[in-house]
């Protein structure tokens, strides 16, 4: 499924404070869900966030939109993550795997905690 406004390939700088340190999401994939559309999405920095090149996250449209401001490129090629969204639409599918529905800065922190074992 494709949002009108939000397709695979995009890439949006965020607005100033919604996560510092993130440089750009790239939209990679949008589905729909019961409770609204769900955006697959590459979070990005320049240096490395706990050595960790990127992130890959889905999120609620309603949690993600708010903080977009500026859409930096609309034709990214997103192939080389196509294949963990993939895993994850599968047990999103099975009932084994869900979406973040809070801010892009609270989406790094939680997976930086589950990274680190917190």
């Amino acid at each position: 499924m494709e949002h009108l406004k939000y397709k695979a390939g995009q890439k949006w700088q965020l607005k100033t404070g919604a996560a510092d340190e993130v440089d750009y999401v790239l939209v990679v994939a949008v589905d729909a869900h019961p409770s609204g559309e769900v955006l697959n999405i590459v979070i990005a920095r320049t240096h490395a966030l706990d050595g960790m090149p990127y992130l890959l996250a889905p999120i609620s449209l309603q949690s993600l939109e708010p903080a977009l401001d500026k859409l930096l490129e609309s034709d990214v090629d997103v192939t080389e993550h196509l294949l963990s969204y993939e895993e994850w639409k599968i047990k999103a599918q099975k009932g084994r795997a869900g979406f973040f529905k809070v801010g892009v800065a609270e989406v790094v922190k939680i997976i930086l905690q589950v990274k680190d074992g917190a």
